[in-house]
């Protein structure tokens, strides 16, 4: 079995070309300033349909650099907020269908996100 899969892998490699730099979108991490609030925002081009009237937003705490105890309050932080965060963003307030909240890393920062 393991030859038969090294043989699909190189047969899959010789048939396609390497991905262009170009189609790989930058990871990177920035220090935001404590106490400061930073927006991004994106808009989709919709050509079909220039009514568009859903969105979406991302609330994003950054917190500190990863380490075992951090990574482990942030969690227990995460899965305490879970459920009230769900109540009142979805339930009381109705802001949206999708409400999801989490903690998470991103290259070796953590964060806590609210989606909407």
């Amino acid at each position: 079995a393991g030859q038969e899969i090294e043989e699909i892998l190189y047969t899959l490699k010789e048939d396609n070309d390497n991905l262009d730099k170009d189609f790989v979108p930058e990871v990177r991490v920035i220090e935001i300033p404590e106490n400061t609030t930073w927006f991004y925002e994106h808009h989709i081009e919709n050509s079909s349909d220039s009514n568009e009237s859903n969105s979406a937003i991302i609330t994003l705490f950054q917190h500190k650099k990863e380490t075992p105890y951090m990574t482990m309050l942030l969690s227990v932080l995460a899965n305490y907020l879970k459920d009230p965060c769900f109540n009142m963003l979805r339930t009381v307030e109705n802001l949206g269908y999708i409400v999801h909240s989490q903690a998470h890393e991103i290259r070796g920062i953590l964060h806590f996100a609210i989606m909407v």
